[in-house]
């Protein structure tokens, strides 16, 4: 499942709020139990989702360079 902004809001809430274990939540939304206990985590040290789902969509936290690394390396500088 691909998450949404929506999708990740509901899954630190369901964490968070309503109190409900991790392994519950991964396995409602159909993504890794690791997943979510991170967006648990990084929510809780910056008090927000938005972010976190930038970094995913830009491919930063599933070790991928960035589009001006690539750059940099094609033209040998």
């Amino acid at each position: 499942m691909k998450l949404t902004k929506t999708n990740v809001e509901h899954v630190v809430a369901d964490v968070l709020v309503h109190g409900l274990n991790t392994a519950c939540v991964a396995k409602q939304f159909k993504i890794s139990q690791r997943r979510v206990q991170q967006l648990v985590q990084y929510t809780k040290k910056n008090g927000r989702t938005d972010r976190y789902l930038g970094a995913v969509a830009r491919g930063l936290m599933r070790g991928r360079r960035s589009p001006s690394y690539h750059k940099r390396r094609s033209t040998g500088n």
